[in-house]
């Protein structure tokens, strides 16, 4: 698979408040788009370590997994993103708040494969994503292996602190 990037480049020199407040924007969509991808049946899980690298959201069902890069406005760094995360997802998006999406480049978009979600306290798909066939399957097995186990870890952990939780004796007047 061949990704198109014209005059790419990531942002530098951000100053550490310039760099929070781009993280709280991302935040303020992830939510929106985090309900979106569950409501299409995907176990999501946010900030995947993958070869260095982070995936803002990443979704798994019946073995296929799906990923989506949050940004403020920045999206051509996004389709760069979207290449890597493509090595282990079968179909990726970049989510945009409505208010930025009118800069993007659409054409970028379908040329790469890449989906686009316009974000405005729900979700509009503006450009689907295309089954990308560049997937490395050894990749793909180990990170939902170790999602899972992760998964499993805190699953046993939450269990753990409910067993250590002291419950009220019988006979004793609650306050």
């Amino acid at each position: 698979m061949h990704f198109a990037i014209h005059n790419c480049h990531a942002s530098v020199g951000l100053s550490g408040t310039a760099v929070g407040l781009k993280r709280i924007l991302e935040d303020s969509i992830e939510g929106d788009v985090k309900k979106f991808v569950e409501e299409q049946g995907y176990d999501v899980y946010p900030q995947v370590q993958v070869l260095g690298r982070r995936i803002d959201l990443l979704g798994i069902r019946e073995g296929r997994m799906l990923a989506v890069e949050l940004k403020v406005r920045d999206w051509k760094y996004a389709i760069y993103q979207a290449y890597l995360a493509s090595l282990c997802a079968n179909r990726v998006y970049v989510a945009l708040p409505n208010a930025t999406i009118h800069l993007v480049k659409r054409d970028a978009f379908v040329e790469n494969g890449v989906g686009l979600l316009s974000v405005n306290g729900g979700v509009e798909v503006v450009v689907e994503a295309r089954e990308l066939n560049n997937v490395h399957p050894i990749l793909q097995r180990k990170i939902a292996e170790s999602l899972r186990d992760s998964s499993e870890i805190v699953a046993a952990e939450e269990e753990a602190k409910k067993a250590q939780t002291p419950s009220l004796l019988k006979g004793q007047k609650q306050i």
